[in-house]
């Protein structure tokens, strides 16, 4: 038992320590390419792979409803929030982008009470508004001009991309239930790699010619170990330790994609990130004290972890 114990929290650190440092892979790499190569090195490779595991993968027969689901949250929900994140991360730091990724859960939760029949609670509302005035925080950082590197377009096109996540997961949620979350995480993501193709072209072979040796392991970082390699990790720890415990390792990322980006692109730590990121935290933890007492946000949890 002690060694399961061990063994499931293993695998947790492994999957959100790669998570994490997403934000720093793809912020070096978008320093060297344009984003539409970047989202092709990041999404076609990890859907390449997660279609290669599929066949040896346990999966029931999806119905029609949970095809439309499952195309609709990938073509939409994730090639939306990649986009959008692709673009962004190219126009803000990986420390910045890190700290608004942790509006994910919030957004979740929001859209499950739209479209799902989630009830709000006080807490919530208190944490949204909290977790919002950190991003205006941000907001403002990026319009002071005080910081390099940093856009108020930036801020908007990542937070805009965690809504993205937010309707990924929402829609592929009862998919997920139904079928197996890996088994269902590398469906999505196959067919997420399919319109990659399109951006195929001769800049991004030219751009891709002229890539290190470094970078392609930056590429093999983000499309396999940090996405297929980290959903499956994260879904084998799910069997070794309760999710409540698992979910609150999902607060680590923030902090992991602020200190890769200090510490491994000597990004600056300014009073507007600490402040910002601070306040999203705070917010995102508030949030979730309701699901904490009667693990209704179990799910939740689970689905934001998938195929980051």
């Amino acid at each position: 038992m002690k060694q399961s114990k061990l063994l499931g929290l293993a695998l947790v650190i492994y999957a959100v320590t790669m998570w994490g440092l997403v934000p720093v892979g793809m912020r070096s790499l978008l320093l060297e390419v344009s984003p539409q190569t970047a989202l092709l090195l990041r999404i076609f490779p990890a859907g390449l792979f997660a279609a290669i595991l599929l066949p040896f993968l346990p999966m029931r027969k999806l119905t029609g409803g949970h095809w439309l689901r499952l195309i609709a949250a990938a073509l939409i929900g994730n090639m939306g929030y990649q986009a959008l994140a692709a673009i962004g991360i190219q126009l803000i730091p990986a420390s910045w982008t890190g700290m608004l990724f942790g509006l994910e859960p919030v957004f979740i939760a929001l859209g499950a009470s739209l479209f799902a029949s989630e009830k709000l609670t006080a807490w919530f509302l208190v944490g949204l508004l909290v977790a919002l005035g950190g991003t205006a925080v941000l907001v403002l950082g990026s319009a002071t001009g005080q910081v390099r590197d940093v856009s108020v377009l930036g801020v908007l096109l990542v937070t805009a991309s965690t809504m993205g996540w937010a309707i990924y997961t929402i829609l592929i949620r009862p998919v997920s239930q139904a079928n197996g979350a890996f088994a269902t995480a590398c469906l999505a993501l196959s067919i997420s790699a399919m319109p990659t193709v399109a951006l195929v072209s001769p800049k991004a072979v030219a751009e891709i010619l002229t890539l290190t040796i470094a970078q392609w392991g930056i590429v093999a970082f983000l499309s396999i170990f940090a996405t297929v390699l980290a959903t499956g990790a994260w879904n084998v720890a799910l069997g070794h330790m309760e999710s409540s415990r698992a979910g609150m390792f999902l607060y680590v990322q923030p902090l992991v994609a602020a200190a890769g980006g200090i510490l491994l692109l000597r990004e600056e730590l300014t009073g507007w990130l600490a402040a910002g990121g601070a306040l999203i935290f705070l917010g995102v933890a508030l949030s979730q004290i309701r699901g904490k007492r009667d693990n209704q946000h179990n799910n939740v949890t689970d689905e934001t972890a998938e195929a980051y």
